[in-house]
Formats: structure tokens, sequence, C-alpha cells
């Protein structure tokens, strides 16, 4: 054992013993008379006097037990306080240093021995029961309910599920899980949880975590755990915009109708239908079907919707109209009459024409010169029959 003596400011002197258990650990007595009027003595700061985590184990030697009071202290310092009675032992721990002064008494629970160190009887004005108590949960905070694409601010107020009603002070609150911060980002606005969904469309339930503190931020202060559910909205289905068409009568016109659905549960059982007598509209597919007849109106409008399974739709108006067909080409299996026909009538007009040709040798005559033809040759070109230049 050794005996030391400490100086808490200038002439507040307190004589320690101590005894080393261990590396770490020391058993500590001292006078709590002498040092409870030292400490109530000191200046308000202990910057630099209590420097480093600091533990105090005290051996208890009957049931007498009692606490002694700092008072007019400012502290730079958090702590947390345990007291074991039934095993007999106790610590106190000063640590944590925060730059925030606490403006008030602070008070540091002691069990003190009532043998050699003195006794310390609860008649003593010195002597009070005080400790810095953790915010507590009353009850647990309910799931929280929000619908997609919707951002609430003041969703849920957590000062209805903690308080601190010990020491009467203000909680804060952490937000120290999110299970999916990408769907749902949670944040707070004083003691009000609110949250935004940066996600389109997205629905689903994530695990949120919020702990309460006062100014002493306890190691084990009350958190709770709740869930948020992003609930679905039904999206209406929207329709593909649709072109406006001119078609041939007689010939068949086939699309494919096309629409989309935020909701990805829906996509794949939209139904078409249309208002026309002239349209054809699959239900499943949207395959548009139409062929114009010359009995029908010139020019149609009609209503194309889809619908999903919840009843939400969409609708466009479509303008169809035809005109007549200006050139026909036959088809593939029917016989080309029609050119039969024109090949024909340029070779009757080539016979007829070489029967009528106005001049026409005779057998005598077969036989001339080569001067006398060619004079006959220009007399025929010359004679202003255009096809007669070909003789």
């Amino acid at each position: 054992p050794v005996t030391v003596q400490m100086e808490f400011g200038e002439g507040n002197i307190v004589k320690w013993g101590w005894e080393r258990l261990g590396n770490e650990k020391k058993r500590v007595y001292f006078d709590p008379a002498e040092m409870t009027e030292s400490l109530n003595s000191m200046p308000y700061s202990m910057d630099r006097y209590l420097n480093k985590y600091t533990e105090f184990p005290f051996r208890i030697t009957d049931q007498a037990a009692a606490t002694v009071k700092l008072s007019n202290l400012t502290i730079r310092y958090e702590y947390k306080v345990s007291v074991d009675i039934a095993e007999d032992s106790g610590t106190v721990v000063a640590g944590m240093r925060d730059n925030t002064h606490v403006d008030k008494d602070v008070h540091i629970p002691f069990k003190v021995s009532t043998g050699q160190s003195g006794r310390i009887t609860l008649e003593d004005p010195n002597v009070v029961y005080h400790m810095d108590y953790p915010p507590l949960l009353l009850t647990d905070v309910p799931d929280q309910q929000v619908f997609e694409d919707e951002a609430r601010d003041y969703l849920v107020n957590l000062d209805d599920y903690f308080t601190d009603d010990w020491d009467n002070e203000s909680l804060r609150f952490v937000i120290v899980e999110e299970s999916e911060p990408h769907y749902v980002d949670a944040y707070l606005i004083d003691s009000w949880l609110s949250v935004k969904l940066p996600e389109k469309d997205w629905n689903g339930e994530v695990t949120v975590r919020v702990r309460a503190h006062d100014r002493h931020p306890f190691y084990h202060n009350d958190s709770n755990e709740f869930v948020i559910r992003v609930l679905p909205i039904n999206d209406a289905p929207v329709l593909h915009f649709i072109q406006d068409r001119e078609l041939e009568v007689d010939v068949e016109h086939v699309e494919y109708l096309q629409a989309s659905d935020p909701d990805v549960e829906d996509r794949g059982h939209l139904e078409f239908s249309d208002d026309s007598d002239v349209i054809d509209v699959d239900p499943e597919t949207g395959r548009l079907k139409v062929t114009f007849r010359s009995y029908d109106p010139r020019i149609i409008f009609f209503n194309v919707t889809v619908t999903d399974p919840q009843g939400a739709s969409d609708t466009q108006e479509v303008r169809y109209n035809y005109t007549m067909v200006r050139v026909r080409i036959q088809e593939e299996d029917e016989f080309p009459w029609a050119l039969i026909i024109m090949l024909l009538l340029i070779l009757a007009l080539v016979v007829a024409e070489r029967l009528r040709r106005p001049y026409r040798m005779s057998e005598e005559e077969a036989i001339w010169d080569e001067e006398a033809a060619y004079e006959e040759m220009e007399a025929v070109r010359s004679s202003g029959k255009w096809w007669r230049r070909f003789y």
C-alpha cells in the first residue's frame, strides 16, 4: 500500500491511499469528508485534473452506502456510473471528453466504507443520492406506413415513445441503422422522424433503428427498432402513341398496339379495347386489324383503351381514312390477260400496215438495177407518211 497526496486546485489537497491489484486496477482508500470538502471548494473547471479515463473501485465492508455530492461544479467530461449492491462493488468512470460545459450540479455516486476511512451517515448534509439517468423507452415505436412516391415530413414524433423524466432533460435522437437507405431515406427534424423515397414506384418495407440521448451520451441508452412500410399505389398504364393513318380500300392493315405500366406486376396483364365497328383489336396481344370497304365511312375516329387489372386505364383517339386504289397490280396467281390482249393488238396493227403498202413489186420487176431501187426508196420515204420511212 502507498499513501499519496493529490491536489485539486491550489490548496485543495486530498490524501489518497491505494493498493495495486493488477496492471490496471487499484484499490483506493480515502477520507470521504475530506474529499467532499476539497472537491466542493475546487475551481469550476476540471480540464487539467481529469484528463484521462479514470476508474475508482471500492471495497464494501457493510451495508452502509452513501453518495458524495459535488456541488457548484462545471465539468467538461461525460461519464457513466454503475453500482452493483449485490456484489458489494461499485465504479465511477470519468472519461469521454466533451467540449460542452454542463451548467448544473454534477453528482457522482460513491460507495464508501465505514471502516478505517470514517463513517458517513445520512444526516450529513453533504450526502445525497442522485445519478444521471439515461433516457428510457416507454413503449415500442409502432410500425409506420407511407405510400409510394410520397415524401413525408413529421411522420412520427419520437418524444412520445422515449422519456428522460428523472433528469427532466430534452432528448435528441440518432438514426443508428437503416436496412435499405437507397429505397427509404430516413432523417430527423428535431424529434420527428421523416422519410424520403428516392426510388420512384418502389414499394416494400425497411427496418429503422433510432436511439435516444440526453446531453450525456450513455452507452446503454435505449434504442428501438421498427418497420416503415411503403404501400403500393396503383398507377395507370400508358398507351404509346398511335399514329393517324391513310389506308387503301380493300387492303388489310395490321399493327400492334404498345403500352407500359409503372407497376411491374401489372405489365403482363394489360387489356386492350376499342369502340369501333370497323376496327378489330385483340384484347390480350393488342393486335389491331382493319380492312376498309368502299361502303365504309371515308374517315373514322375511334378510341383505343388499355386497362390494368385494378381498372386504371389510358385512352387515345385515333383517326383513320381510306383512299381509292390508284394503281392495282395483279395478284401473282391471276393469268395476265390484259398483257396478252395488248400484244395481240400491236401485232394486228403491224400486219394491217404491211397490207396497206401503196407499192408492191411484180414478179417481172423483181430485178432492177441499183439506181432504180434507190430512187424508188427515196420516193417512198419522201411521201410524208412517217411509218413509210422504215420501208
